[in-house]
């Protein structure tokens, strides 16, 4: 069953305001799977939108995961070696998404977790989890994050997604 809105959602990925797209982006995120239909433009929005539309339109290309037309998981690995903050979060959220089928984006996504910038280490972190289904790596690299201001937030909120499975952070988060 295909969603009539589904055919307008994907309409408005044409409109401008370029924030008509990012909305719609979030909508098919939501949709997950059933918005497949939307994958072909998703793909050039991913390529050739500005960051915010480019950005939202990765994370969409993770929930609704693998296709035969595109290869979602090579164009949201890919995404981990832009310049742009934003193009790697955003990725990394697609990929989380995606899970297991995402095991091939693990060396970038390892790597990420490690980055010494701190730019995107929970979100690796977090996408690391969803794709292997250990939290142990994730657990250790977000309870690192909560003795840095500029990542707690972030830290504390993966964790609480994670669940039991963040057990060990407990005594740090106590802290």
């Amino acid at each position: 069953f295909r969603s009539p809105a589904l055919d307008e959602v994907i309409a408005a990925l044409d409109a401008e305001p370029f924030m008509t797209k990012v909305h719609a982006c979030k909508v098919l995120v939501s949709l997950g799977p059933d918005a497949k239909p939307a994958g072909e433009k998703l793909v050039e929005l991913a390529e050739k939108g500005n960051p915010s539309v480019r950005s939202w339109a990765t994370v969409a290309l993770g929930s609704i995961g693998p296709v035969e037309q595109y290869d979602v998981v090579e164009i949201l690995n890919d995404k981990l070696d832009e310049f742009l903050l934003l193009d790697k979060q955003r990725a990394l959220q697609g990929l989380a998404l995606v899970g297991p089928p995402a095991k091939r984006a693990l060396p970038n996504i390892e790597r990420l977790m490690r980055d010494k910038s701190k730019s995107c280490p929970h979100d690796a972190a977090y996408a690391h989890w969803k794709i292997t289904g250990n939290a142990d790596p994730a657990v250790t690299v977000l309870v690192e994050l909560l003795q840095d201001i500029n990542f707690q937030g972030d830290a504390i909120e993966i964790l609480g997604d994670m669940g039991p499975e963040a057990k060990n952070a407990v005594p740090t988060l106590i802290e």
